[in-house]
């Protein structure tokens, strides 16, 4: 930049950065965090063809951090070239159309944002061969007794429920998904189902529902955490909820025995499609037992009232008054 164009954006890069108070203190003195925040500011002062970013989202507060994006989302909207260097899966997802993985220095996996980041996610916590297993293998789930093919209503490919000779209900969408695990258990079932207990691919917002899943043990497992995570479409994680996180507790399963586990909630979603992940995992070390990504796929329906784009239904009525006379009249 010129100097002109210097002295004219320094007050705006000084008021981003939030550090007017200590600006004129030496740049050396400030933390770790101030000094990221003044670097990230100088860096998006500009109008560059390509910004690169490397970690910057993760320093200051949650205030400062929101700006930090819905500034970067804003460079994205004008087609600017944006190289982001993160481990937060969620920001890649929401940022990132493409996404590439290294690994030991070289490229390990190079596609949509989401693939990559589930990934990244079995690199660290699936496939103990690492590197040298196929990123896009997917293992498929043992086929049950009885399938009943039913339109899944969305844009992806049709859902298929299962039901087995038990009478447990499995759903899964008919495209591969990535399946991984140590296999010391295996999720046998599991679904989305509305407040009759019926099997759905479809959901009114604000509709009580139920996810469940059963897991089998082949041997004894002495610290299990076991839980659901809901995704958006970019792999973006809305919500998730574990044994862990529910009772402040791991629980154990003998071999050979069948847990079923259930969360019941209100769908409060707002309209669009979603994903849920299952998992089975160590609560010691994270290892994974067996998880299943984006295992059901479900839609919701409604409400009508908000924006298109939100993604909670925060079951609301607005209400509006007229005044004859401004509030600073009335007093």
């Amino acid at each position: 930049m010129t100097r002109r164009e210097i002295e004219s954006k320094i007050a705006s890069i000084i008021d981003f950065s939030e550090l007017r108070d200590v600006i004129d203190e030496p740049f050396k003195t400030y933390s770790t965090g101030m000094q990221a925040r003044l670097t990230f500011s100088t860096a998006i002062s500009v109008d560059p063809e390509i910004l690169i970013v490397d970690e910057a989202l993760s320093v200051g507060d949650a205030r400062f951090q929101s700006k930090c994006f819905s500034r970067l989302l804003q460079l994205r909207q004008r087609n600017l070239t944006i190289l982001l260097v993160s481990h937060d899966t969620n920001t890649i997802t929401s940022l990132c159309d493409r996404a590439l993985l290294l690994e030991g220095g070289k490229v390990y996996i190079e596609g949509d944002s989401k693939q990559v980041s589930l990934a990244y996610h079995n690199l660290l916590f699936g496939q103990k061969a690492g590197p040298q297993c196929d990123p896009k293998s997917t293992p498929a789930p043992a086929q049950p007794d009885v399938v009943v093919t039913a339109p899944a209503q969305t844009n992806s490919e049709p859902v298929q429920t299962h039901k087995k000779s038990d009478g447990a209900v499995l759903i899964t969408a008919s495209n591969s998904r990535l399946r991984y695990g140590s296999g010391e258990a295996t999720l046998a079932a599991w679904g989305l189902f509305d407040e009759q207990g019926k099997p759905v691919t479809v959901i009114e917002s604000g509709k009580p529902c139920r996810f469940s899943l059963s897991l089998m043990a082949k041997s004894h497992i002495a610290d299990l955490s076991v839980g659901f995570a809901v995704k958006d479409r970019r792999g973006t994680v809305l919500w998730g909820i574990t044994n862990l996180t529910d009772q402040g507790s791991s629980c154990s399963l003998r071999a050979d025995e069948l847990l079923t586990v259930s969360a019941h909630c209100v769908m409060w979603l707002a309209a669009g499609d979603y994903f849920v992940t299952l998992g089975a995992a160590h609560l010691a070390d994270g290892e994974k037992i067996d998880f299943v990504e984006d295992a059901i796929e479900f839609r919701v329906q409604g409400p009508g009232n908000i924006f298109t784009t939100a993604i909670v239904n925060l079951q609301t009525t607005l209400d509006m008054s007229r005044h004859p006379k401004s509030l600073e009249a009335q007093s």
